[in-house]
């Protein structure tokens, strides 16, 4: 999906991660801390971003998106 500039875009991975998040599922379970940011991270850049420059770029705003997105679920 295109976005129109990089704020549109970490609003929907923050998003993203707050579905993730509310839904939980197998794979979160017992994860919590670091552990849990990491999994989510590395989630959010494989969808959201088809070039690994870009996405190993853009690592630092992903993780404090999903920061964020921890925070409100």
């Amino acid at each position: 999906m295109r976005y129109v500039d990089d704020r549109e875009r970490y609003a929907a991975i923050r998003a993203g991660a707050v579905s993730r998040l509310r839904a939980g599922g197998p794979d979160l379970a017992g994860l919590e801390g670091e552990a849990l940011v990491r999994k989510l991270t590395e989630e959010a850049l494989a969808a959201y971003y088809d070039d690994q420059v870009a996405a190993n770029y853009s690592w630092d705003f992903v993780e404090r998106e999903v920061r964020r997105a921890i925070a409100e679920a």
